[in-house]
């Protein structure tokens, strides 16, 4: 999950409005490619946000890295070394609060890490397992079973069921 997301090279950009004019609100250090959804990732003052095909701020530019929109229209940020979710709304749905978020997955949920634990959470924020697992993975293909290690001698098998913990069994 490098940051790989690369913005347009041309510097001291700006987007032009319906009128095909200059619009000295919307000055952006850089602007990246648009997505198929169309949106285009900003840069202003090495902050990261935003825009629609209009040229409009959907997010402001006040992240240190974000990523694009996901399925389910939310997209991942980093501000203070802490990754939290906002929606194209521009609504934080999750504070900066996570060491890390992983991609969301088919089923709508992501592994985060919070203070060293790791836990799950879905596409609205609400953690399905709170953070407290030394290691959480899941096998290729399994959208309903996890893994967790409790610690260096146990495991738990987990099942998730409509983003609901299941069953667990200890292995």
């Amino acid at each position: 999950m490098a940051k790989e997301r690369a913005l347009g090279k041309l510097s001291q950009r700006q987007i032009r409005n319906s009128n095909n004019r200059r619009d000295k609100r919307q000055h952006y250090d850089n602007i990246g490619s648009f997505s198929e959804a169309g949106f285009a990732i900003v840069m202003l003052n090495k902050k990261f946000g935003m825009i629609n095909r209009q040229g409009e701020e959907i997010i402001p530019a006040k992240y240190d890295f974000l990523w694009e929109f996901a399925k389910g229209g939310i997209a991942r940020f980093e501000i203070n070394k802490k990754y939290g979710l906002v929606n194209k709304k521009g609504e934080e749905i999750v504070p900066p609060k996570y060491d890390k978020i992983y991609d969301f997955v088919k089923g709508g949920l992501a592994i985060v890490i919070l203070n060293g634990k790791y836990g799950i959470i879905n596409r609205q924020g609400h953690e399905i397992i709170v953070p407290k697992y030394n290691l959480i993975f899941k096998l290729a293909g399994s959208d309903t079973e996890i893994y967790a290690k409790i610690n260096d001698e146990k495991l738990a098998r987990i099942k998730i069921k409509q983003q609901k913990v299941g069953e667990i069994e200890y292995i």
